[in-house]
């Protein structure tokens, strides 16, 4: 009888130190797992584990104005993570755009806009979309016969990604705590057929009590009507991406005093000049931040406050 007990006692023991061992194994792979995915902030990256979309989302508004040389390509993230790409830069600014998106972890793009169909725009845009998960393709309404254009609306189509006409007074749904308007172009305005300028995308984007304005290469008189269609009030921004890399046929005095900005961001080549422009806005008290002479630069709104600099410096 008390064998008998001895063995039943035996037998629950071992079958309890089985879950044991089991629970203790699970918690060893945890905390390996763990220690190969702590972030540079010291904190784990759950998604590496779990799967899924990073969490980009660092309750602030970011522009990365990509160093793309002679071009515009600007990386916008939401307070909440969500992704926004303006322009990919010319044939040859693939490499410079996918760096900064990689670097940040970025694997999906909520929006893509083509502010208008120059090469130096939209050149490396049929890629971006290959090999980056896209939502909604926005572009002006206009024809343009180019390669780099053609590719690109071909490989929508091909993607059957969702495309839309932008026009100024829509709101672009992105983000619940951002407001996306368009200004620009005017939906009756009348533009030139032959100059894509004019056609420009204008956007803002607010956040809290600031905004950032992007006015892709929209010209004087683009600027004009857009301000002229627009409600008073409405092109004030904290950060303006200047138009067409600085260009004196765009940011005209009327414009400069309406969006009254803190910080101006260029995006040009070392060839570019444009010193008439840089030179208006420093004197009108505006901070200027030029890639060709800082690289990729970064803006960063908390919704209270603003700060401009150059990326990873």
């Amino acid at each position: 009888m008390i064998r008998e007990k001895a063995k039943n006692i035996h037998t629950r023991a071992k079958h309890g130190r089985i879950p044991g061992i089991i629970i203790a194994i699970s918690i060893v792979i945890v905390i390996v797992l763990a220690a190969f995915m702590l972030d540079e902030a010291g904190t784990i990256d759950l998604s590496a584990i779990f799967g899924g979309r990073k969490q980009l989302g660092d309750g602030t508004l970011r522009m990365y104005t990509i160093d793309v040389g002679h071009g515009d390509s600007m990386l916008i993230v939401s307070p909440g993570g969500k992704t926004m790409l303006v322009d990919a830069g010319d044939e040859n600014s693939y490499d410079a755009v996918k760096g900064v998106l990689d670097e940040l972890g970025v694997s999906e793009l909520d929006i893509v806009i083509a502010t208008h169909p120059h090469k130096d725009h939209i050149g490396s845009m049929e890629k971006i979309i290959r090999d980056y998960k896209t939502g909604i393709l926005f572009r002006p309404n206009v024809q343009y016969d180019s390669k780099p254009y053609k590719k690109l609306i071909d490989a929508a189509y091909e993607l059957q990604l969702e495309m839309k006409y932008a026009y100024g007074g829509d709101e672009i749904e992105w983000d619940e705590d951002c407001r996306v308007r368009v200004l620009a172009p005017v939906k009756d305005g009348v533009y030139s057929p032959d100059d894509m300028n004019e056609w420009s995308i204008i956007l803002r984007i607010e956040y809290g009590e600031n905004a950032i304005l992007l006015a892709g290469d929209a010209d004087i008189y683009s600027e004009q009507l857009a301000m002229l269609n627009s409600e008073e009030g409405l092109f004030k921004a904290d950060v303006l991406k200047v138009a067409h890399h600085g260009s004196s046929s765009s940011t005209g005095e009327g414009f400069i005093q309406a969006v009254s900005p803190i910080y101006a961001v260029v995006s040009l080549g070392s060839e570019d000049g444009h010193k008439a422009i840089t030179d208006e806005l420093a004197r009108s008290g505006v901070t200027v931040y030029r890639t060709d002479r800082v690289g990729t630069i970064i803006a960063v709104l908390t919704g209270a406050g603003v700060e401009v600099y150059p990326y990873g410096k």
